[in-house]
């Protein structure tokens, strides 16, 4: 696909695959690293429920902040990128991670509610709903930071994104006591 680039842009582009950046979307992978550390930490709930307390000291991170407090050695450039990223890649990205910072957030307040009830069956039926959920959003965030246009429909961002609480509702935690 041929993107319609700036100036700016065609200048920036020609550093970014050697800083393990992709020059379709200006986006680098390592912000993935943000959301994997904690999903992987969610997943030992059911078995390790002490675990929650490191999980809820997660917050979201925006990819700026991010690379500003990484190691990333070219967290520079990933932060200048991001700002000149194509509008079709920058939109999907940021409302990807809109939709996977409500969802997580969501997500951690319900299992903390469940861990402290102490009904382990409970907890490990939450946890599976919320992360098959949250690891496709993060799959169709990976997506898009590798430069695929075409992760989800818009309409189903869409969708994704009216129902921005994502996650487990209180609801859903009401039905897993019944």
């Amino acid at each position: 696909m041929q993107l319609d680039l700036t100036e700016k842009q065609t200048l920036l582009r020609s550093k970014l695959e050697e800083n393990n950046i992709n020059p379709q979307s200006f986006l680098a992978t390592d912000y993935l690293n943000h959301y994997n550390e904690v999903l992987m930490l969610i997943e030992m709930i059911p078995d390790m429920p002490e675990i929650f307390e490191e999980v809820k000291e997660w917050a979201p991170k925006s990819y700026c902040d991010h690379f500003r407090d990484s190691q990333f050695e070219a967290r520079d450039l990933a932060i200048e990128a991001y700002g000149e990223s194509p509008s079709d890649f920058r939109k999907r990205f940021d409302d990807l991670v809109a939709q996977i910072d409500s969802q997580l957030l969501s997500t951690i307040e319900a299992l903390g509610e469940l861990v402290e009830a102490g009904n382990e069956p409970q907890i490990r039926v939450a946890t599976r709903s919320a992360l098959d959920s949250l690891h496709g959003l993060t799959g169709s965030l990976n997506a898009v930071i590798h430069g695929e246009q075409t992760t989800l429909p818009q309409d189903a961002i869409d969708e994704l994104m009216e129902d921005a609480d994502g996650g487990l509702s209180q609801g859903d935690i009401d039905s897993l006591f019944d």
